[in-house]
């Protein structure tokens, strides 16, 4: 299904992922060695300082490579018809995706293997800006940018670009808590980066995700709290989800029919179909 050129790419670009990630690691471990430390590499991975250097260290060198690698187009990151109002309808469906995601991971209750080093991220300076924006940064351009646009541009189905890169990118996480949520939420991410044609609008959405998650680790003193326990619920709420599901496929209705006439603005297509989208969508 795949082509062989394009699983050689992807795996190329997977594999720089990884790489800075080891490298990240690896450059703070010489770095405690040259001064003399002491610390062994179990005992930097543990350290809740010296894992927030090189999370923030390997997204910074993921940046920077995939840059110089030139695996990128510069209409990736243009701005053109995209508005303030698309971006507020970013962050507002968010909040019902979020809640959505969260409902069906607590469903299955996974284990969570980072649980502790989040905690402790999120109460270190290095450790909550590569969280909220570093993270974001990389990811966003190694999985949507990087991957989902490969695919598309090898005339992958736009589904099967937004499922692929969105199972990538959840394996990528490799905690059992976060694969889940990861894939659906990049399901959502790719669906703003496809439709949008734009890297921000995946990436605001990705920085928000994260930012509200610090957000909240701060409100209840760096203790994870469930939907169900914030909601005082006992169990699943049907109502609570359906209704967050409506308010969800309503925003998503909302962005399809902007990203319609941005897409119509951007092609200066046919006056008439612009001019009965531009109608349509007034309505």
């Amino acid at each position: 299904m795949i082509k062989l050129g394009l699983k050689s790419k992807l795996t190329g670009l997977v594999l720089l992922f990884f790489l800075m990630q080891f490298l990240g690691v690896g450059i703070v471990y010489v770095a405690n060695w040259l001064m003399g430390c002491g610390y062994s590499l179990n005992e930097i991975t543990m350290m809740p300082q010296m894992v927030a250097y090189s999370l923030f260290l390997s997204n910074v060198l993921l940046c920077l490579s995939f840059f110089f690698l030139r695996w990128y187009n510069k209409e990736n990151f243009r701005l053109q018809g995209l508005h303030v109002k698309d971006f507020m309808a970013t962050w507002a469906l968010m909040f019902p995706v979020i809640l959505i995601v969260n409902m069906l991971v607590e469903l299955f209750d996974p284990i969570d293997l980072n649980k502790e080093t989040i905690r402790d991220l999120a109460y270190h300076p290095l450790g909550v800006l590569a969280i909220t924006l570093i993270g974001p940064l990389a990811v966003e351009l190694v999985f949507r940018v990087g991957c989902m646009k490969l695919m598309l541009d090898y005339k992958l189905a736009p589904w099967l670009a937004i499922l692929f890169s969105s199972l990538i990118f959840g394996v990528a996480h490799g905690n059992p808590a976060q694969i889940g949520g990861a894939v659906l939420m990049g399901v959502v991410l790719g669906w703003l980066y496809w439709r949008s044609k734009s890297f921000w609008l995946p990436f605001v959405a990705h920085v928000f995700n994260n930012s509200l998650a610090i957000v909240l680790l701060w409100c209840y003193g760096g203790e994870e709290i469930t939907i169900q326990e914030m909601r005082g619920a006992k169990e699943f709420d049907c109502f609570f989800f359906l209704v967050n599901i409506l308010i969800a496929g309503t925003l998503v209705f909302y962005l399809h029919r902007r990203f319609t006439v941005i897409e119509c603005e951007r092609e200066k297509g046919n006056d008439a179909v612009c001019s009965e989208v531009h109608r349509n969508d007034d309505v």
